[in-house]
């Protein structure tokens, strides 16, 4: 290559070792376990899958890289691998600069890691964070921030309940009785959480971010803030006299030091969207290199008299993150600056909040069609057809005991050819899935038509690999006094290797005849062998039993998706 080869990355990894040669090309070498550089281990039937990038940035995040190349390392599956388990109590992080990181659930008395991971509701859990400061100047540990939620990793539509915010504000304090416990040494922080009500019936996952710093230079983006109820006001944990550093915690911390410069950021919260102007007096800072989130400014202007960036954003995009609570629903994201100058860098939270309505829900995908984007730059479609799956369909009513026609499909693009499953389907009266749902499963265990043993359901035979057709008889289910109740499919889309299918990747159906559940992927690839004039597409050609369901109730039927899509890698 040519170029700065110093400026290429495995992963989040440098060369190991580069070189410029006198003609102008360079090279370098990588030499990094497999468990470094962020490299993403998939594990199929026979093989383990390690994948990463190669990307050459000859300038700093975040602008984007040159050029990237796929890294994949395919090695046979040892026989009885199993995945090694994450500890449901304790957890180590490499930082910046040789620091380790370890954070753990400890017993009531904090003497030793706790022997289990269950707590009543209104019982605290006692969690211990450090930093093994080793040849480093004294650094003192702050959690800046901490977010519960139901799933092990934080998507941009995953619920999620604040514990701690605003660069180190224990805001579960206000409402509860967690506060951060008496230092014993300053590179370690002890938290006593008081469990709360949230994802129950689920485990509950505590995403932190820890921050070791100058205990001297402490600010209020630097911190550790309790709520005093007693005196209805913020303390700092490590020096009261300067809680004024917390006064901040009921509004938004700035995040960064003050300038020299006379800039203020103004916010206008629409319905659905925010509307941003950024402005400084001195013009230090070029306004085309500020970004709200990932998105450029609508507008800039220069003027002796100052800089000015505009920025317009629908909630959804800008990498603007929906955070619910029990009162609020809240927007938040940040203005950044990309600059490569040496002046510090700009940093503004940006929040809307609003009241929570009682009867509030996510916002639903159109109910007949949606379209949503997997790994890989995959896209999936989903959608009601008609009977005859000529097309989409004109209404989402239906009889109990009709058949309804599903259709679901995965735009390869320039993947390899990939077979499309549905690993999980329930349905429900929500549009999301709580936990107090009450759900109906359709299919479970990654494939299985379970509702096919009570019912006349059926997968249909494909046209192709990367569609899969389902026609589910409608079922009785939460049925009221209400006859046009709404029933809502949640289900989970995977795009796979056909030719890695096992136990985990499947689609299958219950044939009563011989009260066995039958591989629907074995009918298909015998019907996929004949031409397409003799391949069976409709419905009606499955042999069908007396319906149990006659009643004449309607509903309303619409999908949902989530987001855990998969796929493997091109």
């Amino acid at each position: 290559m040519t170029g700065n080869p110093a400026r290429l990355f495995l992963g989040s990894c440098f060369p190991s070792q580069f070189l410029n040669a006198s003609n102008g090309e360079a090279e370098a070498d990588f030499h990094y376990p497999l468990s470094r550089c962020e490299f993403r281990r998939m594990a199929t039937w026979k093989y383990l899958v390690y994948e990463n990038t190669v990307t050459y940035r000859p300038l700093p995040k975040p602008n984007p890289p040159s050029f990237t190349y796929p890294v994949r390392c395919v090695n046979d599956r040892p026989k009885g691998w199993t995945p090694a388990f994450q500890s449901l109590s304790t957890g180590v992080i490499q930082g910046h600069g040789e620091l380790a990181f370890q954070m753990a659930i400890l017993n009531y008395d904090f003497s030793g890691p706790a022997e289990s991971n269950v707590f009543p509701l209104g019982s605290f859990v006692p969690i211990w964070a450090g930093v093994d400061q080793q040849a480093h100047q004294p650094l003192v540990l702050l959690l800046e921030e901490c977010v519960a939620s139901t799933t092990l990793e934080i998507y941009p539509d995953t619920l999620m309940y604040p514990i701690i915010t605003n660069k180190g504000c224990l805001v579960d304090g206000k409402k509860s009785f967690s506060k951060f416990l008496q230092r014993s040494h300053s590179s370690s922080i002890l938290l006593h959480l008081q469990a709360f009500r949230f994802g129950v019936g689920q485990e509950v996952y505590i995403h932190c971010k820890l921050i070791a710093w100058d205990p001297d230079n402490l600010n209020d983006v630097k911190k550790a803030c309790n709520y005093n109820k007693a005196a209805g006001e913020w303390e700092l944990l490590d020096d009261p006299f300067q809680s004024s550093l917390c006064q901040c915690c009921d509004s938004t911390c700035g995040g960064r030091e003050k300038r020299d410069t006379d800039s203020a950021v103004t916010v206008d919260c629409g319905k659905n969207s925010m509307s941003v102007r950024w402005t400084e007096a001195n013009s230090q800072v070029d306004p085309s290199l500020l970004r709200l989130g990932g998105c450029s400014p609508t507008q800039v202007s220069v003027k002796p008299q100052g800089s000015e960036a505009v920025f317009y954003a629908e909630f959804g995009a800008c990498d603007i993150r929906r955070m619910v609570t029990i009162n609020e629903l809240i927007y938040e994201t940040e203005i950044t600056s990309t600059t490569l100058s040496k002046a510090q860098p700009i940093y503004y939270p940006v929040a809307c909040k609003y009241e929570r309505p009682e009867d509030w829900a996510p916002p639903l995908y159109d109910p007949l069609l949606f379209h949503t984007h997997g790994q890989g730059d995959l896209t999936f479609r989903m959608a009601l057809m008609k009977e005859d799956f000529s097309g989409v369909a004109t209404t989402t009513t239906f009889s109990l005991g009709t058949t309804i026609p599903i259709a679901a499909s995965v735009d390869q693009k320039t993947h390899q050819p990939l077979i499309l499953l549905l690993d999980e389907c329930v349905a429900s009266t929500t549009p999301e899935l709580g936990p107090d749902s009450h759900i109906y499963p359709v299919i479970t265990n990654m494939g299985c038509l379970v509702d096919s043993k009570k019912t006349n359901s059926r997968f249909q035979p494909r046209n192709q690999l990367s569609e899969i057709r389902l026609s589910l008889q409608a079922f009785k289910f939460a049925i009221g006094q209400d006859a046009s109740l709404s029933v809502y499919l949640h289900c989970t889309l995977v795009a796979w290797d056909p030719r890695d299918l096992g136990s985990g990747k499947k689609a299958c159906q219950y044939d009563r005849n011989s009260s066995r559940q039958v591989s629907a992927l074995k009918q298909e690839n015998e019907e996929l062998k004949k031409p397409l004039s003799q391949r069976r597409t409709s419905p009606g050609m499955f042999p069908i039993n007396g319906s149990q369901h006659t009643t004449p109730n309607n509903f309303q039927f619409q999908l949902l998706a989530r987001h855990t899509l998969q796929s493997p890698r091109p």
